[in-house]
């Protein structure tokens, strides 16, 4: 129970030292800068949080989506309708989150056409 308690002093002494120097940074970007940071953090779509480094967030949709650095099943399985649906049922639990399910086929073409999607690779047109 100490050493817990130890740690959450360590952690709190960190976010604190965090804090810190984030407001150090905005005041020495000025009004302009902090607008100009604002208005990209308005306009973002897809969030990664530093707690939850499993999962990213599509503001658009309200969706939550496995971190494709995390998740421990990699691209170009090509799993079937059968074997993805088994993998989600054995995922249940991963990154602490549970009710993972196959996104709808308007979900996931959303994402795959927005560029902006953290994993979006481009492709030559060539």
């Amino acid at each position: 129970m100490e050493d817990l308690l130890k740690q959450e002093a360590i952690e709190l002494e960190d976010l604190l030292k965090q804090k810190a120097e984030l407001e150090a940074k905005i005041q020495a970007t000025g009004e302009a800068g902090v607008e100009k940071i604002l208005r990209a953090i308005e306009n973002q779509r897809w969030y990664f949080f530093q707690n939850k480094p499993k999962i990213i967030f599509d503001r658009s949709t309200g969706l939550i989506w496995a971190d494709l650095k995390y998740f421990p099943y990699g691209r170009g399985n090509g799993y079937s309708g059968d074997k993805a649906k088994s993998v989600i049922r054995d995922s249940q639990n991963w990154g602490g989150y549970n009710g993972w399910k196959i996104p709808t086929a308007a979900e996931f073409w959303q994402m795959i056409e927005d560029k902006t999607f953290p994993y979006h690779s481009q492709r030559n047109s060539s």
